[in-house]
């Protein structure tokens, strides 16, 4: 419980425009875990449409991995 109290403080001890910046870290953080976390599940059911079942799941998370790598290079 030290250590969160300590980062605590600190968070309000720091100047407010890189405060700011932290809320603006922590909002964007939040928005984009979704996509990380649900993107390689989307794949997989993108998938079973195509091929009009269910995938092997270990198929399916490679075709994720490689779609979110093929997305990060692209961007």
């Amino acid at each position: 419980m030290a250590l969160f109290k300590d980062i605590r403080e600190v968070l309000f001890a720091l100047p407010k425009p890189i405060r700011r910046v932290c809320y603006v870290q922590l909002a964007a953080w939040m928005g984009w875990f979704p996509f990380l976390f649900y993107a390689t599940t989307y794949m997989g059911q993108i998938m079973a449409n195509q091929i009009g079942g269910e995938p092997n799941g270990d198929e399916a998370t490679r075709k994720g991995e490689l779609a979110l790598a093929v997305h990060s290079i692209s961007t």
